[in-house]
């Protein structure tokens, strides 16, 4: 036997053991500067088992992240060696935590009293709280797991055993035994305090609501003495609580009569039934106070002669990882706490990393947040600065504290300079869910469950679904887009039905990398004026002199920042003083030291973190009278942060042998290319396909050194500033661009042709500098988002598509160039952007001209008809009508069919029903031909919508021409088209001209009832045609002569259709308002009506027949009511908009009416 003396481990002397089992050995001990440590070590059986590894390194790292006094805290871990361990064998590993020999739950008396109760369950709801918030699920909380430690105020509980923890944000379930996409897992718990979803082993249902139903049996345990279920063995108890409530509680004098209601809140069989965050059930118990403060937890333990020590039950947890397998990896994060001296700096890198100099940034924040919720209005901020600077620190620090106050829930989006598969909102909607990994068919089905949950329809589980799995491209679609904003409609409508309970807190990394990103803020801010959500968002600035950045030019980023409920947030490096406190507070070190480290990174955190981090670990420091002194007279510190990151990845390649280390940076190499998040089955496949065998160890060796950290399907660079370090170290040595071509190969290789998959390999062989390749790609990519109706990701494949044309260096002839115009032209139609597109059209009419290319200046003309289509209708038309001739020349049917409708509902919207009815009626034959010779059912779709398109035109010109029942004919066709493709956007709109029908027809009530759907429809996917809708309904109104019920609906479509630039709706509404206030005798603001309606109709050209019909209601109520100029005015304006429609008899009789008034004025 080895005497007491030998017995150390490291800094820690081991006195006795206090509990040992298959799995390992608690010892209780003292640390060489005295105070006490609980060491547990795993057993060398144990230890030879990997899972059993990985299981004990969770543990400790998700106890390292936790830094809360209701929480065991970790001192320390380690592997044994012959040096610091000699009665050991090498290579076990151990942790060191606190002592807590005050006994467990367990012991307690029962059932207690309610102060007892109150005061134990509010402490672990504050510590629950803080584990939460850093998405650590316990999974086995139960009486055993509750330690009491003594402190000044008595007994206090400690939350231990993390054995089992789970990720609740990760997408991967805890065992081998499934995959990502594996719904179920082998059941973990302990049976009589599990929750129904661990009892079904479903890990994507796991969540703090877990743990609070673990919470919810201990309490009714502890108040009534009985447990809520029962049963004959294990497995009956643990399945009970899946057919059957729990008995009520029978408890006794002093409990709240509403702490029964708790309690079924807690244990809700159905998770969205159950309490969702603990600072609600925290809330709960803060607001029933005992009548006493005399409360003291030991004077309700029974500990008999027992002694109780923390984490002496520890490896009975570690029998059910055994049967569960490999246990989940965490990201690995950082957590400052105040410690015993000299204790834990191998966990200094999982501590929690505090933040320094930022007060002012942290309380703009915090009001800002605190805003939302009072004011339940969308607010925004971006957070920008240099790399490293802090800005994705301080928006976790508002998320943490988001969620240990329960004040809203957070969603967050990275976006990488390479877009990968963990990239971009649709993910981090999937992620939220937990949806990644599975199927269209099964992620429907877990949403139709979740959004249910919201009081959202299946409708938008659909399209949810449809968002998620874009780049798979299922076919036939889960559900159809028409347009950009109508995605973006269903997204925010999401983000609605989650801020229905509690405000939301969406942040964005570098969202100057997405464009489709910066159009979901721009559309939250502008278009809602009631939604409970904070967004921040940050970018990067450039570390030159200017400080510049690309994304500050861009047209959408400056239109996001300068919102008026948006504001843009500086976060510079930290200045010399800020930076030395910071050091201070990671660790003490002495001053010399710190002075060495501010001067060297500049004043920015990551890299004077990390250098601390290197030091430490290059063994450079010492504890010398309470400070971390240097060893040597000079320190040693890397220049720049590329040469910290090249030096740290050397210390982990030097644990292989040194003929295996030049393929291991190849390796990594690789995997920057990939980008900042790498996709394991990717990063194997491009390593196999490149003939790089990489180590086993080597993600291991990463994630020890803080270069790298676990997450779902792969792993991912700890900054962004390692991926630039790889990827200068890769060029210097000139192999950057064969990475890039690999990877696009790859690509090609593991998926099936789609949108998303040729934009990945276009942008990897632009950095790969094969240009042309990249270039028909983008532009390939373009044409099918157009197809699909996603305008934005097609501009921004065009314009990755024009940097590659750029590298080619075309010459003037090249048709590349005006190809792209053309392309462009179609992305900014749908993106009613349409002013640019007379630069573009004008280009194209200059580079036809110099080229003799017939079909270019036809799109030119068409482009340029566009740009000017606001400003000058009939300037437009001529250029349309020019280049419907070439077309029509050329024999270009597709085009002529495209430009033919856009003539039609050019000259309806000026009144020529006639011309617009044959343009139409043209291009509905054009594509039906098309149709009946078409060979590639992958077009089918684009001529169906196309011919879709032109028969709605052809039905509003038939009903123009009193032609009822060929246009409902027509309508109703055109709706079974839409419905069948599932394009809601033109479905709505068409129903809204059925309705038209209905009310031409004289059955109004039939009308409001299909108008109705026609709302129900467009509000679906927000499309601004519901305000369109909403005029019809007025018009009804008018009608009926319900004038005050049509002004509420009637200013809210004005109002929207204004925001929205829709400048001829905005015209027939104001037309509206001028028969509605009158009819209500309200006449104040008139004379601002009338003008603004001619500018927007006459001086445009523009009319409407249902505007003719409320202009001269609106004269005939202002004569009735004794404004006979008014009256006049108003005839006039009717008399106008019936000329425009070439109704001139109509126009005479209506002038000869004004004439009469004026004599009446007179």
């Amino acid at each position: 036997m080895t005497s007491i003396d030998a017995r150390q481990l490291g800094p820690f002397r081991l006195e006795r053991m206090v509990g040992q089992g298959g799995m390992g050995e608690v010892w209780l001990g003292v640390h060489e500067d005295g105070f006490p440590v609980a060491v547990k070590i795993l057993s060398e059986k144990a230890n030879s088992n990997e899972l059993f590894r990985r299981a004990f390194n969770q543990e400790a790292e998700a106890m390292a992240q936790l830094s809360h006094v209701g929480i065991i805290s970790i001192y320390d871990r380690g592997i044994v060696t012959r040096e610091i361990g000699p009665m050991f064998e090498p290579g076990r590993l151990f942790l060191a935590m606190e002592v807590a020999n005050g006994g467990a739950a367990s012991d307690l008396l029962r059932p207690l009293p309610w102060a007892v109760l109150r005061r134990l369950m509010v402490d672990l709801l504050d510590a629950l709280r803080h584990a939460h918030a850093r998405g650590i699920v316990h999974r086995d909380l139960k009486p055993d797991n509750i330690l009491f430690a003594h402190s000044p105020v008595g007994l206090i509980p400690k939350i231990a055993d993390f054995g089992i923890s789970h990720a609740w944000d990760k997408q991967a379930p805890t065992a081998l035994e499934g995959d990502s996409d594996a719904e179920r897992e082998a059941v973990v718990g302990s049976p009589s305090y599990m929750a129904p979803e661990q009892v079904r082993g479903l890990w994507r249902d796991y969540g703090p609501w877990t743990d609070l139903y673990s919470l919810g049996c201990i309490a009714y345990e502890l108040a009534t003495g009985k447990r809520p279920f029962v049963g004959k063995d294990k497995h009956e108890i643990a399945h009970a609580r899946l057919r059957r409530k729990p008995a009520p509680a029978n408890l006794s004098a002093g409990y709240p009569p509403s702490f029964s209601e708790l309690l079924d809140l807690l244990l809700a069989t159905d998770i969205h039934e159950r309490i969702r965050f603990a600072r609600d059930a925290l809330k709960w118990f803060e607001d029933h106070s005992p009548d006493t403060t005399e409360i003291r937890i030991e004077d309700w333990l029974d500990l008999g002669d027992r002694e109780r020590t923390a984490y002496v039950t520890q490896f009975t947890v570690s029998e059910d990882v055994k049967r569960t397998g490999l246990l989940p990896d965490r990201n690995q994060a950082k957590t400052n706490r105040a410690l015993p001296e000299r204790s834990g700096l191998r966990l200094f890198e999982l501590r929690e990393t505090p933040i320094v100099g930022r007060r002012d940034h942290q309380k703009r924040l915090s009001d800002a947040l605190f805003d939302v919720i009072r004011s339940r209005k969308p607010r925004g901020i971006v957070l920008h600065g240099p790399a490293g600077s802090g800005k994705s620190r301080l928006t976790e620090w508002l998320a943490l504290r988001a969620h240990e106050e329960g004040l809203a829930l957070r969603l967050r989006a990275s976006h990488m300079y390479i877009a990968g598969r963990s990239h971009g909102v649709s993910r981090m909607f999937a992620g939220f869910f937990r949806c990644i990994g599975l199927p269209p068919d099964r992620t429907l089905h877990r949403l139709y469950r979740e959004l249910g949950a919201l009081g959202l329809s299946g409708q938008d589980a659909r399209a949810l679904t449809q968002i998620i799995h874009d780049a798979e491209t299922p076919e036939p679609p889960i559900f159809r887009f028409s347009s950009d904003d109508e995605r973006l409609a269903i997204m925010v409508r999401i983000l609605q039905g989650m801020a229905g309970r509690r405000a939301v807190l969406l942040t964005l990394d570098n969202i100057d990398r997405e464009p489709q990103s910066i159009r979901l803020a721009r559309y939250l801010l502008e278009t809602f004026e009631s939604l409970p959500l904070l967004l921040v968002a940050t970018a990067r600035t450039s570390n030159d002199a200017r400080g510049h950045s690309p994304w500050q030019d861009s047209d959408d980023m400056e239109a996001l920042t300068q919102h008026d409920r948006c504001d843009l947030i500086e976060v510079p490096n930290l200045d010399p003083s800020q930076h030395q406190s910071l050091l201070q507070t990671l660790l003490p070190v002495a001053s010399e030291v710190a002075e060495v480290i501010v001067e060297r990174t500049g004043g920015n955190p990551l890299f004077a973190i990390q250098l601390v981090r290197d030091l430490l670990r290059r063994g450079e420091l010492e504890w010398s009278a309470g400070r971390l002194k240097p060893i040597h007279s000079e320190l040693e510190l890397p220049k720049t942060s590329q040469s910290l990151w090249l030096d740290r990845i050397e210390l982990g390649l030097n644990a292989f042998p040194v003929a295996k280390r030049g393929l291991q940076w190849l390796g990594l190499e690789l995997a920057a290319a990939l980008g900042e998040q790498v996709n394991q089955s990717e990063w194997s496949a491009l390593c196999a396909m490149s003939g790089v065998q990489v180590a086993s160890g080597l993600l291991d060796e990463l994630i020890s050194l803080a270069v790298a950290a676990r997450q779902d399907e792969g792993w991912r660079f700890s900054h962004g500033s390692i991926v630039e370090t790889l990827r200068r170290r890769a060029e210097e040595n000139g192999r950057w661009a064969d990475h890039h071509r690999q990877c696009a190969q790859m690509i090609q290789t593991m998926y099936s042709p789609s949108p998303a998959s040729w934009f990945r390999r276009g942008q990897h062989l632009l950095f790969g500098e094969s240009y042309d390749e990249a270039f028909e790609l983008f532009v390939q990519t373009a044409r099918r988002w157009l197809e699909t109706g996603r305008a934005a990701e097609a501009e921004d494949a065009i314009q990755r598509a024009r940097q590659a044309l750029e590298c080619i260096h075309p010459g003037d002839a090249d048709r590349r160039l005006p190809m792209l115009d053309a392309l462009e032209t179609r992305a900014l139609v749908g993106l009613s952007s349409l002013l640019p597109c007379a630069e573009l059209g004008q280009r194209m009419l200059e580079w036809s001209e110099r080229n003799h290319d017939d079909l270019y200046t036809a799109e030119g003309h068409v482009a340029v008809g566009l740009g000017v289509l606001h400003e000058n209708l009939s300037r437009s038309l001529v250029h349309f009508n020019t280049a419907v001739e070439i077309f029509r020349r050329l024999d270009a049917a597709t085009s002529l069919s495209r430009a033919l409708t856009i003539v039609s509902a050019c000259v309806y919207r000026k009144g020529d029903v006639e011309g617009a009815l044959a343009a139409a009626s043209e291009a509905a034959e054009i594509c039906q031909r098309a149709l009946r010779q078409l060979d590639q059912e992958a077009n089918r779709f684009l001529l169906e919508i196309r011919l879709a398109d032109a028969l709605a035109l052809v039905s509003a010109a038939r009903l123009q021409k009193g032609e009822v029942d060929t246009a409902a004919m027509i309508c109703r066709q055109t709706i079974d088209i839409y419905r069948r493709l599932g394009n809601v956007t033109k479905l709505g709109r068409e129903l809204n001209t059925l309705g038209d029908i209905e009310r031409y027809r004289g059955n109004n009530e039939g009308a409001r009832a299909i108008y109705t759907e026609a709302i129900e429809t467009l509000d679906v996917a927000r499309c601004i045609d519901s305000q369109i809708t909403h005029l019809n309904i007025v018009l009804l109104d008018l009608l009926d002569c319900r004038f005050e019920s049509a002004l509420p609906i009637l200013d809210k479509a004005i109002a929207g259709l204004r925001l929205s630039g829709r400048d001829f709706f905005t015209g027939v509404g104001l037309v509206l308002r001028l028969a509605v206030s009158s009819g209500l005798g309200d006449f104040t603001q008139w004379d601002e009506t009338i003008t603004e309606t001619r500018r927007i109709l006459i001086d445009r050209k523009h009319s409407e027949r249902d505007a003719i019909w409320a202009a001269t209601m609106a004269a005939e109520h202002a004569d009735r009511a004794g404004y006979p100029e008014r009256a006049r005015q108003a005839f006039l304006l009717a008399a106008d908009l019936a000329e425009l429609q070439a109704e001139n008899e109509r126009a005479l009789a209506l002038r000869a009416r004004a004439d009469g008034t004026q004599h009446q004025a007179e």
